[in-house]
């Protein structure tokens, strides 16, 4: 959708096995990078590896920019207002309920931490300058679960499901290097 988006927008996208050979190749000098066991990545290899790709793409393309467009879970909540929407990363969202039931009592805690989703964008010119960095946000990822006497907030079971959230979240985080025609925030 990423790519749909930039494509849209003017943006001629090169076929990703140019940064995938670039960064196999300097992954081969520099070692592994992401440590699955621990999770980390390992700052030296990853600083190396990066430096020697946009290096080998000044080389062997006319890329004039390298972008990373990544999905994040991190923590959002409800409001305790009447509706209790969620907002965060310039979107605005309803409680999402799952199972069939009598309702939320009204002494629920919707300002629980909940987890959400958001999409992040970082893009460097190929001498590896960061640019531009920016989120927006897509969706909760968790939902009131309507079946249990007491509900508490569960587990979605169709995450991301929505285009037009992605769409929303995709256009935010890119505004203004490419400007939102409404976009939610400041004009400026």
């Amino acid at each position: 959708m990423v790519k749909d988006y930039l494509k849209s927008n003017g943006y001629k996208i090169l076929p990703n096995y140019h940064f995938e050979n670039a960064w196999q190749q300097a992954s081969r000098t520099y070692g592994d990078v992401y440590d699955p066991s621990t999770g980390k990545i390992n700052v030296n290899a990853w600083r190396g590896a990066m430096i020697t790709t946009g290096e080998l793409l000044r080389e062997q393309t006319d890329a004039d920019i390298i972008i990373f467009a990544d999905v994040i879970e991190h923590d959002v909540q409800h409001s305790g207002s009447m509706q209790h929407y969620a907002r965060w990363y310039g979107v605005t969202r309803k409680p999402a309920l799952q199972g069939a039931g009598s309702g939320v009592p009204i002494g629920f805690d919707w300002t629980q931490q909940i987890k959400g989703a958001s999409i992040m964008v970082t893009i460097y010119d190929v001498n590896l300058k960061r640019i531009f960095t920016s989120r927006g946000g897509i969706d909760t990822l968790q939902a009131v679960d309507m079946k249990s006497a007491n509900p508490s907030f569960i587990r979605r079971k169709n995450l991301l499901k929505s285009d037009n959230n992605i769409e929303e979240g995709i256009e935010i985080a890119f505004h203004p290097f490419i400007p939102m025609k409404n976009y939610p925030g400041n004009k400026d």
